[in-house]
């Protein structure tokens, strides 16, 4: 996880998950987001693995933004949004749509 730090006041930390090569992520991660001063969480994993790092985040009280797809099932879609919700933290899931009509 790389952890977007700064000592001046008013700036936002916020921890990138997976954001190297395809993008991987171990259980050490997840731990890292719960012990880490984070605001939010950017999870740039392959797709199978968004649900257990957005509700590891949520549930740590920190707000996610999930790259698409943002899940590989409905269920899973549920289960982090119900998370989000829960804890009281944003989620985004960034999807572009450049090519689709206006």
């Amino acid at each position: 996880m790389t952890n977007t730090t700064s000592s001046g006041s008013g700036r936002v930390r916020v921890g990138l998950v997976g954001a190297g090569g395809f993008g991987s992520y171990t259980a050490d991660i997840i731990a890292q987001i719960r012990e880490l001063q984070l605001a939010g969480v950017a999870v740039v994993t392959p797709h199978n693995t968004h649900r257990d790092i957005a509700v590891a985040a949520a549930r740590a009280g920190r707000h996610v933004f999930c790259e698409k797809a943002m899940a590989i099932n409905a269920a899973e879609c549920h289960e982090m949004i119900d998370a989000a919700a829960s804890a009281g933290v944003k989620l985004m899931v960034g999807h572009k749509r450049r090519f689709r009509p206006a």
